[in-house]
């Protein structure tokens, strides 16, 4: 058996193809084939493609036309993937020579682990450093229990979906789930598979996320995203009790982080809003109990008042201490 298989979904983006063939090259674990899954890449993509694979016996190319979604292309990989491991090379992104070989290690040493991540850069489309997330104290396993309580109770995942290796087995016969939307369906897909394995996070990063401004997940306003990430983790909640009746506290606790964590989520949505439309659209989303209706009044008042200088409200202390004793409640 192929102890790897490197997917590659790609809808022709020329401006970073090459490197993403360069970093397949630079790998420093060897036993790997190459899936480019071609969803209705344009020429001269496809043409690149084929010269490639020409030249690289592990490659095989996958077409797909017309363009599917995001989550379905991902199970044509998963479904074709004759490795151990698999693993996703978005065709935008960086990664780094030890990007297989770090988390196929782990896997190999620890059984019970069903998908790895590490920290990561975020970088611009000349590779000029960003920011660096450090959110991963240290390279450990993680029982899949702890994965899910941080990725629902901080409302983040703290490693990116574009660095992340699996066992193939843990999607079994039902493949890449594609019941989920792509806006934070993710989140669910993973606390799902962490119900049943562990987690590998590590320290050290193997790849860096590259923002563009071809990116479609760009310039979701907070007023829309924090409806659709409370929404998709209610949601996986309700899930989560049906197959697991003796947590209820568990749940319990989720379900409570979930609610504070989207209304700190539109305070801030209001505080950085570029206009007025979008500030009174994030208060118009408080009107779920008594707390959330009185904070929406106090920022609309304050809205009025000081307009775009709300985010600086929020740099002060006692303010922030203000609005979580007011959310909380």
């Amino acid at each position: 058996m192929t102890l790897a298989t490197i997917c590659i979904p790609t809808i022709g983006r020329m401006d970073y193809l090459p490197a993403v063939r360069d970093a397949v090259r630079a790998q420093t674990m060897g036993d790997f084939e190459v899936l480019v899954l071609d969803n209705d890449a344009p020429e001269p993509a496809k043409s690149w493609l084929e010269a490639w694979a020409a030249e690289e016996p592990r490659l095989r190319i996958l077409r797909q036309s017309p363009r599917i979604p995001m989550f379905e292309n991902f199970d044509r990989g998963i479904r074709a993937a004759k490795g151990k491991y698999v693993t996703f090379m978005h065709d935008d992104d960086v990664y780094l020579p030890h990007y297989l070989e770090t988390p196929v290690k782990l896997m190999e040493a620890n059984p019970r682990v069903g998908f790895t991540g590490a920290n990561f850069d975020y970088v611009d489309e000349h590779d000029q450093l960003l920011e660096k997330r450090r959110w991963i104290a240290k390279s450990e396993v993680w029982p899949g229990r702890r994965y899910i309580d941080e990725l629902v109770t901080t409302g983040r995942n703290l490693i990116p979906m574009q660095g992340l290796t699996f066992r193939r087995e843990v999607f079994g016969d039902r493949g890449f789930d594609r019941d989920v939307s792509p806006h934070f369906g993710d989140f669910v897909i993973l606390a799902r598979i962490a119900e049943r394995y562990d987690v590998g996070v590590f320290a050290e990063p193997v790849m860096h996320v590259r923002k563009h401004a071809a990116q479609a997940s760009g310039g979701f306003p907070a007023s829309k995203w924090a409806v659709l990430r409370r929404d998709m983790l209610v949601r996986y909640c309700a899930e989560y009790r049906a197959r697991h009746p003796g947590e209820e506290a568990f749940v319990r606790k989720l379900e409570r982080a979930i609610a504070l964590r989207y209304r700190l989520s539109l305070v801030w949505g209001w505080a950085a809003a570029e206009d007025n439309g979008e500030a009174d659209a994030c208060v118009a989303q408080l009107d779920g109990n008594a707390a959330e209706r009185v904070a929406g009044r106090v920022l609309t008042g304050i809205g009025r008042a000081v307009g775009r200088k709300r985010v600086r409200l929020l740099a002060d202390p006692a303010t922030l201490r203000r609005f979580a004793r007011m959310l909380r409640v």
